[in-house]
Formats: structure tokens, sequence, C-alpha cells
């Protein structure tokens, strides 16, 4: 092994065990809260595992292909390959296999999203407007403005930094609200 593998290997040793390696890093989405949501949390996850398992699949395929046929002196390709049954089937096997799992959580998917289309009409329309660290929250039934700034008074090792307002909008329980986002300057919303 060459002195510069051994400094690589030592390098990653040492930035992975140093610094932000431990610190509590938020990999997924949040946990959901309502049965929609759940519903979302479910798909995201059924995408994100088929989509691993897939490319697993493929890196190793790839790893074995190149492993199996390297390059060495003398020799000579294969021109057979796709004369035999499966030079010519996985041609047509793996996209079908991958299509039929694309039109499996597409099916899933299509569920899932309509049960976010509810077209009941709102008791409560609210106009949420991003800014630069602030956001406006508009009750467009009853003419009510809530500005709510970054709150820079929480201290940094608290679970909620940079998400914590000063003016928290409030929300009535048990009722069916429409979100309107936007944004003033550029997509905070």
């Amino acid at each position: 092994m060459s002195i510069r593998t051994k400094g690589g290997i030592l390098g990653s040793a040492i930035f992975t065990i140093t610094g932000d390696a431990f610190a509590d890093w938020t990999l997924n989405l949040p946990e959901p809260v309502s049965p929609v949501t759940r519903e979302i949390f479910n798909l995201h996850m059924l995408t994100a595992t088929v989509a691993l398992v897939i490319m697993v699949i493929v890196t190793a395929v790839i790893i074995y292909s190149l492993w199996k046929f390297r390059k060495s002196a003398g020799y000579e390709a294969d021109q057979n390959f796709h004369t035999g049954w499966f030079g010519i089937w996985s041609w047509v096997l793996v996209p079908v296999v991958v299509l039929g799992i694309d039109l499996s959580i597409a099916g899933k998917a299509t569920k899932v999203f309509s049960l976010v289309e509810d077209t009941t009409p709102p008791e409560l329309t609210l106009k949420v407007t991003g800014s630069q660290w602030k956001w406006t929250y508009d009750y467009m039934e009853d003419d009510i403005q809530i500005v709510s700034n970054l709150d820079r008074d929480i201290a940094e090792s608290e679970d909620t930094y940079l998400r914590d307002v000063d003016n928290k909008v409030i929300l009535p329980v048990d009722t069916r609200i429409r979100f309107l986002h936007t944004a003033t300057d550029v997509l905070h919303a």
C-alpha cells in the first residue's frame, strides 16, 4: 500500500471521528402527525427503499462486471454475449421489472395524492408570505395580519433554533384551513 493511500485512509478516519461527525443530523423527513402525512411519509420511505435496492443491485453488477471482465494480457472480448439467452432477454426483462416496480409505486402515489386534494371549501384561508428571516400571515376572512420575525434570543443549542419566531401564528383546531404560500423576494415560502 502506497504512502498516499495510507494518508488518504488516515485523513478519512480523522475527518470521520472529529467535529461534525457526531452532530445530531436529521437525515429524513420530520415525524408525520396526520394520517395523510403518514401516508406521504410511507410513500417516501417505499420509494427511497426501492431506489436504494436498485442502486445496490446495479452497483453490484457493475463491480462484478469490472472484476470478471477486466482486460488482461492476451484477452479477447466474448462476442457471443448477445447471442445467448441472457444476453437477448436481459434487455427486455430488466426494463419490464423496473417499469413494473415504478408503476406499482405510481399506483400507490395516485391513491395517496388523491387524499391530499380535498375539494371541500375551507373554513379559514391563511396567506403565508415568506421573506428573509420573517413571515407574514394574513387571515383572509378577518383582515388580520401578523408579522413573525425570527427569534434570535433562542440559544443555538435549542431544538427550535432558526425555526422559532416572536409572533407565532394561531390556528383553530378541527377546522379546514387553506394555506396560500408566496414570497416577497426569493422563494422562502
